[in-house]
């Protein structure tokens, strides 16, 4: 059953690739990222495998509505390297021996791309997580950080994450989007809280005393 929610939460918008689409996988940073917000924000999932630059622009507008209001960020991830032989064993597994001649994406291209990334995030004042650089500090990036020599693994998700909560805590964005400094849903007292049946015990014997 889906209905409209009355109660609305600051969103975060997950809009790219696979990447994303993979993001709420078991261990995937997107699902880390619902359970950090679960009381302050939702999460919206967009994210499409093959789908590239040309293709979310073209669905933009069907995606986000024209107005946004002032106080959306944007935060854009620049990619991660590219594992060459890794794909070219993925192209032989699928299509056959003569398949590994052909890339279907370079370490070149992927680090021209990920340089345009970061420039044009600086360049409008949005944020940015360099992924390009920070899946690079590991020694073994290649076979831990890459799943198929393209898509992460759940260290790479990992540090994706570490990376947007990075950016995030080292903006200074009204109204914060750090979950600490976030209002939490429903955090004020009720009578309907459930209450340990100890505590129960222990304050029908202090009211007995009194009586």
């Amino acid at each position: 059953m889906m209905m409209q929610a009355g109660h609305r939460r600051p969103l975060f918008v997950l809009y790219g690739a696979s990447m994303v689409e993979y993001a709420f996988r078991p261990e995937g940073w997107g699902a880390a990222l619902t359970n950090m917000y679960s009381r302050q924000a939702d999460v919206l999932l967009r994210g499409y495998k093959g789908w590239n630059t040309r293709r979310a622009l073209e669905a933009l507008e069907t995606i986000f509505p024209k107005g946004l209001s002032d106080t959306t960020r944007v935060i854009l991830i620049a990619p991660p390297p590219i594992f060459e032989e890794a794909r070219r064993t993925v192209a032989r597994v699928r299509f056959g021996e003569k398949a590994a001649e052909y890339l279907d994406r370079t370490n070149e291209r992927t680090r021209a791309y990920a340089e345009a990334c970061i420039s044009v995030a600086q360049e409008m004042g949005a944020g940015v997580v360099n992924l390009w650089s920070a899946i690079q500090k590991k020694s073994n990036w290649q076979t831990e950080c890459l799943s198929d020599g393209m898509h992460l693994s759940a260290e790479g998700g990992k540090i994706l994450l570490e990376e947007l909560l990075t950016v995030i805590k080292s903006e200074n964005w009204v109204p914060s989007l750090i979950a600490e400094h976030m209002r939490s849903d429903f955090t004020e007292p009720s009578p309907y809280d459930m209450i340990h049946p100890y505590l129960e015990a222990a304050q029908s014997c202090n009211e007995t005393a009194l009586l």
